[in-house]
């Protein structure tokens, strides 16, 4: 009891005084919503590649610009492997046949297109390098020989930035070395190789391999041949853990095939057994990519739902291109179905990852195509090869990108000499860009930007499906684009943006501003000093008129304020440009003032 408060008055609690707030306004009906709107809202429009044949099927880019013909020997013959490129542009490679005893070449392609050849393999030293070279950063080239060596079972190699040829490890069938390596190496930043041989170890089913920098070879793994897989044909990728993750052609629980991982101390984990077709491929041969999210990508040479095979009845598919997430989820991103020199053809190579997420690569049976999948399902044929008129054929090989983002690859066969190609497959692109990347505008007026559209290396000749979104407080600006979808080509194109202003801006958007915080919070112990006089010693008519006066200020202040705009309100419009391969973005900012 307040021994102030005169006998036999009640106290006033808290909640009386709510109760009287609520009295005082019975005629007003006043209905009041407020919502604090804290950072930027965004009304978004989604882009995303268009994945529906035929309608998003590209139209094919120009055929590649063959940069080397392979000869007779002295030169190199049958390139079957990949290309690595140095920060000059020079392109090295070999050949599993040619040079100056047929046992294949080292060779070197200058930006001109002048070929060298670094090394003829003579058989003691090496035979049949299949696998692409690796190049660190003094310019040192390591590869390996499926043959050759003093033990004839294959060598790892060095080829040193002045030429110096050098046999790192020769590989032997005796006390469970690993021989016939057919894939390519992986260095890490100690100078240690990694790599696999098909066959030997201790059960003879193939091995993971360790060198160190002075030649010192330790068996990490040996496969087995029952549930962890046999005879590893592909290279490996290593993550920054230590770990490595590869294939074996067959094995893995369902004689299919596997993915498995080797962690830094040598431990093997299958992460997938393949299934078989006609719902999985079967019999991996080639390697792995690895995307930032730890998801694994690659090719099986059979399986999936294609109709090859011997016996039209009992079809063994034609590969597939499959994807391997971090909790061992596996998904087919496509089936091959061999259709011949004008589509697909089976046996696909490894892959390659563009930034997006785009997967490129190559297929051999007939005479091969080039291959593009953005989305699960849909694959697009980027060019079929021909094998006439100097034209490659037979790619056997993964791509590269050179700096422009164009695809390297070799042709085991094919060009003016019919023992294979160097080619470059120019990949057409294009830009955006706006006229202006500033604008101004009035509350509830327009203003309009141009967006200009230009091919890149080639006439871009796919239609570019545009949208636009607009981030900022609420109530947010609106925009649309005039045309919504455009076509490069070699005279370039426009669209027009239109963004329309809101009327007035709502004090509720700048609420998010770090004065108007400051103006609310101000309020508080106001509101608390006004209630404890409400709840003081005073008439009900003197409690009344203060809480009259004293709750709109507060619905005032807790609404933001009243009035129109405090000022200018900053916007982000985001402008996407999507092609069924290409995505691209660029923003224009909008002060509405």
């Amino acid at each position: 009891m307040n021994p102030s408060r005169p006998a036999g008055k009640p106290e006033v609690s808290l909640l009386e005084v709510f109760m009287n707030a609520l009295r005082v306004l019975p005629n007003y009906l006043l209905l009041v919503v407020c919502a604090f709107v804290l950072g930027a809202s965004s009304a978004h429009a989604q882009c995303t590649r268009c994945c529906a044949p035929p309608a998003c099927q590209p139209s094919q880019p120009p055929p590649p610009n063959i940069l080397y013909s392979f000869g007779a020997q002295p030169d190199g013959e049958l390139p079957y492997a990949g290309l690595v490129q140095d920060a000059n542009g020079n392109l090295y490679g070999t050949t599993i046949e040619g040079g100056a005893t047929g046992n294949g070449t080292v060779f070197k392609l200058d930006a001109n297109g002048n070929e060298t050849v670094l090394h003829s393999f003579t058989g003691a030293d090496g035979s049949e390098p299949i696998a692409p070279l690796i190049i660190d950063f003094s310019g040192n080239l390591y590869g390996t020989t499926a043959g050759g060596g003093t033990g004839d079972s294959g060598t790892v190699f060095k080829v040193d930035a002045s030429g110096q040829y050098s046999v790192l490890h020769s590989f032997s069938s005796l006390n469970s070395d690993g021989f016939f390596p057919y894939a390519p190496l992986v260095l890490d930043g100690n100078g240690n190789l990694y790599g696999t041989t098909w066959l030997g170890g201790t059960s003879d089913g193939g091995t993971v391999f360790k060198l160190d920098p002075s030649g010192n070879e330790t068996i990490l793994h040996s496969f087995t041949g029952v549930d962890d897989g046999v005879n590893p044909y592909s290279g490996l990728v290593r993550d920054s853990a230590g770990n490595l993750y590869g294939t074996a052609r067959e094995g893995g629980g369902n004689i299919f095939g596997a993915v498995y991982k080797l962690d830094a101390s040598g431990n093997e984990t299958v992460l997938y057994g393949f299934k078989g077709p006609p719902n999985d491929g079967s019999y991996p041969q080639t390697g792995l990519v690895r995307d930032s999210a730890g998801n694994l990508y690659g090719t099986t040479s059979e399986g999936g739902n294609g109709p090859c095979g011997p016996d039209p009845t009992k079809p063994i598919g034609c590969g597939t291109v499959f994807k391997l997430d971090a909790n061992g989820n596996e998904t087919v991103l496509y089936s091959f179905q061999d259709l011949g020199p004008r589509g697909f053809s089976d046996r696909p190579s490894g892959l390659l990852m563009d930034n997006s997420g785009v997967l490129y690569g190559t297929t051999g049976t007939g005479n091969g195509t080039i291959f593009a999948i953005a989305s699960a399902g849909n694959a697009i044929v980027l060019y079929s090869f021909t094998g006439v008129n100097g034209d490659g054929s037979f790619p056997q090989a993964s791509l590269i990108f050179d700096p422009n983002g164009n695809l390297l690859g070799t042709t085991a066969e094919g060009g003016a000499n019919g023992v294979g190609t160097v080619f470059k497959q120019i990949l057409p692109d294009f830009s955006v860009a706006p006229a202006s990347a500033s604008l101004t505008a009035s509350f509830g007026g327009q203003v309009t930007d141009t967006l200009s559209f230009a091919s890149q290396k080639a006439d871009f000749q796919d239609t570019v499906q545009l949208s636009c979104s607009v981030t900022g407080p609420l109530p947010l600006a609106t925009c649309g684009l005039n045309p919504a979808s455009v076509t490069p080509g070699s005279s370039g194109a426009t669209s027009t943006l239109t963004i329309t202003a809101p009327a007035a801006a709502s004090r509720m958007a700048s609420l998010a501003s770090p004065t108007a915080w400051r103006f609310y919070a101000a309020w508080l112990p106001l509101a608390a000093l006004g209630l404890a006089l409400v709840s003081g010693p005073r008439s009900a008519r003197q409690r009344r008129l203060l809480l009259g006066l004293l709750l709109p200020l507060l619905l005032l202040t807790a609404c933001g304020g009243g009035g129109g705009p405090k000022g200018p309100v900053n916007y982000t419009v985001t402008i996407t440009a999507a092609a069924p391969l290409t995505i691209h973005t660029v923003q224009v900012a909008v002060t509405v003032r």
